[in-house]
């Protein structure tokens, strides 16, 4: 029989170690950013296991599937009470838009989406086109199942194998309490592998990166509004001179010398940003 006393010291060691403390050059913690991308996340609408049941109950007729909704709200709690920040999302384009505009340390990626079994791969390959977060693959595909299996299906072998191959670490998803410490686990061991400043280096270049792509469309957002304004204040300046009227000159070159100024602001403004990310 298990020490309870032990237990409750080593859960609050590992509750406290979920926060790295940085060195004297930066006061603050890092907090680490996890994201959640499976499509059996429920809505967000539904706070209790209850309701989560009774909804989904209606949609679906396997309670096998049903429970799996239920046991990813638990674990979505699970892990935040480890102190991690926990972002969800229950779709593919959700989960590209939240990679995209957020910075994130480990990335908990289900493998199986229905009805494609392998988009999670395809996803993967997608997510990290814009993060460095480290992919833990999730599927109950991992390990032998019992009772009848199509000979089809890709063996747990090959599925860890292909898994690895596109850079992502297998953690198998088993709908109970074990598989909620064994995912704590690996996400430990995803965000404790790297020190403080490494970790500090790599969220400076995901924000870095991003900074570089909102620049980038911010630049070419400019040139195409220059181009345009350009082309009216040409037009509008020559009808000015043709008719002779120094008052709409006058507004046309303030109006000119006012648009110049907000382009050069928006500018400065992302090139300084982009310069303290760097």
């Amino acid at each position: 029989m298990q020490n309870p006393g032990l237990n409750e010291g080593f859960d609050a060691k590992l509750r406290s170690r979920c926060i790295i403390h940085t060195d004297n050059r930066s006061k603050e913690d890092i907090m680490f950013r996890l994201l959640i991308a499976d499509d059996q996340i429920p809505d967000s609408n539904l706070s209790s296991e209850e309701d989560i049941r009774e909804h989904y109950s209606k949609l679906y007729q396997s309670k096998g599937f049903v429970e799996g909704f239920v046991f990813m709200y638990n674990l979505i709690h699970f892990l935040k009470e480890y102190n991690y920040v926990v972002d969800c999302a229950n779709n593919r384009s959700m989960a590209i838009t939240l990679v995209k505009t957020k910075t994130y340390d480990v990335i908990i990626l289900d493998l199986g989406w229905y009805p494609d079994m392998t988009l999670g791969w395809e996803i993967a390959s997608e997510i990290q086109q814009h993060s460095s977060a480290q992919i833990l693959m999730f599927s109950n595909r991992f390990v032998e199942r019992k009772g009848k299996v199509d000979p089809k299906e890709v063996s747990p072998l090959e599925l860890g194998k292909t898994t690895a191959a596109h850079g992502c670490l297998p953690v198998h998803k088993s709908y109970d309490k074990i598989c909620m410490d064994n995912l704590l686990i690996a996400v430990r061991w995803a965000t404790l592998r790297k020190s403080p400043d490494e970790l500090l280096v790599a969220k400076r270049k995901d924000y870095s990166f991003k900074m570089y792509r909102h620049l980038s469309n911010v630049l070419l957002g400019t040139i195409i509004a220059s181009v345009a304004c350009l082309i009216i204040l040409i037009c509008l300046i020559g009808y000015a001179f043709t008719t002779g009227n120094n008052v709409e000159q006058k507004a046309l070159a303030s109006i000119s010398g006012v648009i110049i100024a907000f382009i050069n602001g928006a500018i400065y403004k992302y090139v300084r940003e982009y310069q303290k990310s760097c």
